[in-house]
């Protein structure tokens, strides 16, 4: 007797991601020195693109993190590093 298979799909994702926009430039040295200064502070800062391109927007973010709290409570520090106001905003890959 042979058995049926079941297939069954993975469950799906859930839990929401987040990252910190800090905002986007067009500077790359600008861009280069402020994801600098925020990995050296421990960060987890990337930019979009990957490799910033002098005279086109290059966003810098932080995370992603499934904690939109714990993203929203490091604003306050990262202004003070930085001079920049931050947005919490939806990680979509």
């Amino acid at each position: 007797m042979v058995l049926p298979i079941m297939l069954v799909a993975p469950p799906a994702m859930s839990q929401e991601s987040w990252i910190l926009h800090l905002g986007a430039f067009k500077n790359v040295d600008s861009v280069n020195a402020l994801v600098s200064k925020l990995r050296a502070a421990g960060y987890s800062a990337h930019t979009s693109p990957r490799t910033p391109v002098q005279g086109q927007l290059n966003r810098v973010f932080i995370g992603p993190d499934v904690s939109k709290a714990k993203l929203q409570g490091m604003q306050g520090r990262i202004a003070q590093m930085t001079g920049l106001s931050s947005s919490v905003v939806a990680y979509n890959p």
